[in-house]
């Protein structure tokens, strides 16, 4: 659970750096496991920072997860009035 007060950023999935993981988010999510996750940043500063990484179960999820997510709605308010 993720205390919404320290959620900095709100990103797509990306791959990771080590190539083992990837074959195992690929294995258990499939060819699309990027397209259909986001990575959740939080941290009381911008130093230690944690990244949490979920895979929903289709595009059309993770689009209202992220269009209705805390950060994209500030976003969308600051500079987008």
């Amino acid at each position: 659970m993720l205390e919404l007060s320290t959620v900095n950023d709100v990103r797509p999935g990306a791959p990771p750096q080590e190539p083992r993981f990837h074959q195992l988010l690929v294995k258990a999510y499939g060819e699309d496991v990027y397209k259909k996750s986001l990575v959740f940043c939080s941290g009381m500063d911008m130093v230690n920072i944690n990244m949490l990484n979920v895979v929903f179960k289709d595009v059309k999820t993770k689009e209202v997860h992220n269009n209705f997510s805390i950060c994209g709605q500030i976003f969308k308010i600051s500079f987008f009035p």
